[in-house]
């Protein structure tokens, strides 16, 4: 016996409403608050899918983590160490000043 019509109708409308994220598989709902892929024209996924919010602060904690490793080390000793008692933070808005300045390039992958 199949479904009524309003149910699958229902059924579909929920599952319209979640994406499953690309890094980690999970279901999550396609809103702005979940999914960093939210709305983005074009779609930045091969897959269609979205990113969550817990995988983007990884990828991006993993990408800052390598970036301060190449600054520290075009560093001399006492701006290394200034530079590494530094908190997470601050350290990411050094390198982000650079790269809009041109002073430092770097990529993910």
């Amino acid at each position: 016996m199949s479904e009524p019509t309003h149910i699958k109708h229902t059924i579909k409308k929920i599952l319209d409403q979640y994406v499953i994220c690309d890094m980690c598989g999970r279901s999550i709902k396609d809103d702005e608050d979940h999914n960093a892929y939210h709305k983005m024209n074009p779609h930045p996924s091969d897959m269609r899918g979205g990113l969550c919010v817990e995988c983007v602060d990884y990828a991006n904690h993993m990408a800052f983590d390598q970036a301060i490793e190449i600054v520290q080390d075009d560093l001399n000793e006492i701006n290394k160490a200034k530079f590494m008692s530094l908190p997470f933070g601050k350290q990411c808005w050094i390198i982000l000043k650079l790269d809009k300045m041109g002073a430092f390039k770097w990529t993910i992958g």
